[in-house]
């Protein structure tokens, strides 16, 4: 099993700011979300390094307090809403005419987001993932999963029959669907 809790037993430990490895397992997950949102969005890595603290530090200053309500929304889009505010306060601030006006960003507008929070969600669960199978597993289910390459083909160049590559894959991708699920039990 990966080694991270699920996503609301941290959000309860980064509660706690004695709490340094939660607090940075939390960052881990998210900062390529917001900062990768804020990339695409157009604005430059320096004010996307300061956009993403600033995220942060609303985020360590409503923890404390917060209450995740399903019945509203998920945290994915508390996080989005956040990110959404800190991003429209620094382009109202923002003097600098290389920042389209136009990048504001409306309550509705989160198909970006949702592209980064997947990817990156996904990216996280690799990680957890591949470190704990072994390596001819990891590459049956990359090669065919991810590449696309033909499964016979896989199957060939690892000296395994088309049956057990297949299982090999299978297996791999119901373990990282269970890491997703782990940090965001919304998904999946």
């Amino acid at each position: 099993m990966p080694d991270f809790q699920t996503r609301l037993s941290l959000i309860k430990r980064v509660r706690n700011t004695d709490d340094t490895n939660s607090w940075a397992e939390f960052v881990n997950i998210y900062t390529p979300v917001i900062f990768g949102f804020l990339r695409k969005r157009g604005i430059s890595p320096v004010d996307s390094e300061d956009v993403t603290q600033e995220v942060f530090r609303a985020l360590a200053k409503a923890l404390p307090e917060f209450q995740l309500d399903k019945s509203i929304g998920t945290f994915r889009n508390w996080l989005f809403t956040v990110t959404r505010s800190k991003l429209n306060n620094h382009l109202n601030k923002s003097k600098r005419t290389d920042i389209p006006t136009d990048q504001l960003i409306e309550e509705a507008d989160t198909r970006d987001w949702d592209q980064f929070y997947f990817k990156e969600l996904f990216s996280h669960a690799c990680q957890q993932v591949e470190k704990e199978i072994d390596p001819s597993s990891w590459e049956a289910f990359w090669r065919t999963a991810v590449n696309m390459e033909p499964i016979e083909s896989v199957a060939q160049d690892l000296a395994l029959s088309t049956a057990n590559t297949y299982q090999k894959k299978s297996r791999v991708a119901a373990r990282i669907r269970n890491a997703i699920r782990e940090i965001d039990e919304s998904v999946i």
